[in-house]
This record gives structure tokens, C-alpha cells and sequence, in this order.
């Protein structure tokens, strides 16, 4: 008899296709970037792991000589299904506030990788910003005009205008 005990992969699967990202709520004063911080991260994961049953616990451990934030996601109900994962924390130098912010750059990180979020531009920024096709890339597009003028020629019964454009590409 089969049992229909849930999986945190199914969980996570089920989490992707409810979030896929998270904007940029925070600006770099100095640098003079946005970036998704702790607070942003966690404002939009949140709602969605308790929908699903889903839970997330980030602790500091010293494991042989190295300091590491374990992240560990879990069902809440089943907390035996769990994913977790350890990065190991950098510092420049030991003190209180290094720890401190290594911890908070890595809690990001760590949730962003293992939940697979991608960031996206809130102030829409991207989205005015073209990259420069490659040539490969103009000559698809070309090629993809051209199918679909032959494609329209045949929807419109038009057979000679499509076996024209058709001998006339196979010309080039």
C-alpha cells in the first residue's frame, strides 16, 4: 500500500511555481545600487512557506576549526523531509561585527540559492536597457521572419507566394 506522505521536493517544486523572485527593496547609498536584502527576501518567501506547510531555520555552527550558517528547509509537518545546506562564513577579521555581517550575507545568499529566486529590477530599469544582438542571434530573428511570412502565406492559401519565399531562401 502506497502512502502519500509528502516530499519537500514536491514542497519545493510547489514553492517555485508560486514565487520566482524578489525585488530589489533596498539602495546601496554609497555605491549607489539596489539590491534584495534580508527583509525583502524573507517578506517574499514567507507568505508562500506557510501556505504550503513549509518552514526555514538558519543556525551558526562551528564545525571542525570552520564557522558555517546551516540552512535547513523542512516540512512542518513532517520534519524529517528537509534540504539543507552549509556555507561556510568570511570574515576579514574576527570581530562581533564581521560575524554579524557575514551572517546576514550568507542567510541571503543561502535562502536566494536554495530556493532558486532570481532578483528582479523594481524600479524597472532592466527593462529600458537593450543588450546588443550577436550576429547569430539577428539571423534567427531573420529566420524566424521568414518562417512566418511562409506560415502566413499557407494560412492564406497563398501556396506559390510561400514556394517563392521558400526557393528564394533556399537561394540564399
Amino acid at each position: 500500500m502506497a502512502t502519500n506522505k509528502p516530499s519537500i521536493y514536491k514542497a519545493m517544486m510547489d514553492f517555485r511555481s508560486k514565487v520566482d523572485g524578489v525585488e530589489r527593496g533596498s539602495k546601496n547609498e554609497f555605491l549607489s545600487y539596489k539590491y534584495a536584502n534580508i527583509n525583502n527576501i524573507i517578506d517574499t518567501i514567507k507568505p508562500v512557506l506557510y501556505e504550503l506547510g513549509m518552514g526555514y531555520i538558519q543556525s551558526v555552527q562551528y564545525v571542525d576549526g570552520v564557522d558555517l550558517l546551516n540552512t535547513k528547509i523542512y516540512l512542518v509537518d513532517y520534519p524529517e523531509e528537509f534540504i539543507e545546506s552549509n556555507m561556510r562564513l568570511i570574515m576579514t577579521k574576527e570581530d562581533s561585527q564581521q560575524l554579524g555581517s557575514a551572517i546576514t550575507y550568507n542567510r541571503r545568499y543561502a535562502l536566494w540559492s536554495m530556493f532558486s529566486l532570481e532578483v528582479h529590477d523594481d524600479d524597472g530599469e532592466r527593462a529600458v536597457q537593450s543588450k546588443a544582438t550577436t550576429p547569430t542571434q539577428s539571423w534567427n530573428i531573420h529566420i524566424n521572419e521568414i518562417k512566418a511570412k511562409i506560415e502566413k502565406a499557407k494560412e492564406d492559401g497563398d501556396l506559390d507566394k510561400a514556394n517563392e519565399i521558400y526557393e528564394w531562401l533556399d537561394d540564399k
